[in-house]
């Protein structure tokens, strides 16, 4: 798709899932990065009126990121995961931006912290990785990084 000028988003998977912020993180952030998708097509943020004290009638929670309230929204644990991926995804694109200049500047010491940057991005596992711990280090890349661009000033 990329080849022919299109992009690539995931749509669905899941719509909504577990209110389990590190899944949601995870399937929706570096995981989708690393396979190269373009973005998430999640429409549904809150789709149906969920109330607790509804009982027996129609209640398909399934279908809520948020909580309606008359003129707003309630956060759930499952969004604010989606929110620290799309967090993730732009501290990764930081960094592979920093590296790939740093590259190209051609001196020595920025094309070897370019590259091992770009090398310890790609060998991180973000399928099983502690995501904190990997946002930790990309924030030590690129600070690393910024500071070879901008000469070793602060």
């Amino acid at each position: 798709w990329h080849a022919m000028g299109a992009r690539v988003t995931n749509y669905a998977d899941p719509h909504t899932g577990p209110e389990n912020p590190d899944y949601m993180r995870r399937v929706h952030g570096l995981v989708l990065y690393k396979a190269n998708y373009d973005g998430i097509g999640n429409y549904i943020l809150s789709c149906s009126d969920w109330n607790d004290f509804l009982g027996t009638e129609y209640n398909f929670r399934s279908f809520n990121m948020t909580y309606p309230t008359r003129d707003s929204l309630i956060d759930t644990l499952e969004w604010e995961g989606i929110r620290e991926a799309v967090d993730d995804v732009r501290y990764a694109t930081k960094l592979k931006t920093l590296a790939l200049a740093a590259i190209a500047t051609g001196k020595t010491e920025s094309v070897y912290a370019g590259r091992k940057a770009l090398q310890w991005l790609e060998m991180t596992d973000e399928k099983r990785a502690d995501l904190n711990g990997m946002r930790m280090e990309m924030i030590q890349y690129i600070l690393k990084l910024t500071e070879m661009q901008q000469g070793g000033e602060r």
